[in-house]
């Protein structure tokens, strides 16, 4: 079996279209991708909810590897919304080995909060050399690598280094309570009118780096697949 992480339903989405034979095993879904077994289950958002669900899933079930999949704020400029990087600070050389042609490989840093703005994402790259940030995959490797399950990390960008995030991140999620602030995020709008275009702009954009990822685990867990055959 495969697992599967994303920090939030949202993110797996058109995975989840993509999946047969669907069933449940505790809180998390199960299913084929393909001939793969896969389980896919959902972290929260940020390292300390990664942290714990990781190490829930490994306790129950023996996985012969782990995808952390999700999205990921650009910190080099030259890369765009939807495209797919594969970590190669946290991925296992071996897995990488198997996927290495499918996506660009690059250093992945994560972080306890969001990135926001655009001079805040300059410095991040400026003292880590990475080339995108995210919020939980530094917690699930530790967790696989305390159990000793190889992971891949593969992450789409949902926002160029060259722009700020629209809403305050604390204004659409609450991270203590891991829910959305639908109202809160309301009033940020109706405050900040000028904000609502870039804000539709952002998830239209979440949108593309959603279908990348979909097929870009897809595509991972055949490789994965193909090499056990």
């Amino acid at each position: 079996m495969i697992v599967i992480t994303f920090a939030i339903p949202d993110e797996s989405r058109d995975l989840r279209r993509a999946m047969h034979g669907i069933g449940r095993l505790d809180d998390w879904t199960t299913g084929k991708l393909g001939s793969a077994e896969v389980l896919l289950a959902h972290t929260g958002v940020g390292p300390e909810a990664a942290r714990a669900t990781t190490a829930r899933v490994l306790a129950r079930c023996q996985p012969q590897c782990v995808i952390a999949a999700g999205f990921a704020g650009a910190l080099d400029p030259a890369l765009q919304i939807g495209d797919v990087i594969l970590a190669e600070n946290y991925s296992s050389p071996a897995l990488l080995a198997r996927c290495r042609l499918l996506h660009r490989l690059g250093t992945l840093t994560t972080q306890t909060h969001p990135v926001e703005t655009v001079v805040a994402k300059r410095a991040l790259a400026a003292a880590t050399g990475a080339i995108a940030v995210d919020m939980e995959t530094a917690a699930i490797a530790t967790e696989c690598s305390r159990v000793g399950v190889p992971l891949l990390a593969l992450r789409a960008i949902s926002d160029a280094a060259a722009e700020p995030l629209p809403v305050p991140f604390a204004d659409w999620f609450d991270l203590a309570r891991q829910r959305p602030r639908p109202l809160r995020l309301l009033r940020h709008l109706g405050r900040r009118p000028s904000a609502i275009v870039p804000f539709v702009r952002f998830v239209r954009g979440l949108q593309r780096a959603r279908s990348a990822l979909g097929r870009a685990v897809c595509e991972a867990v055949a490789a994965l697949d193909r090499s056990r055959m």
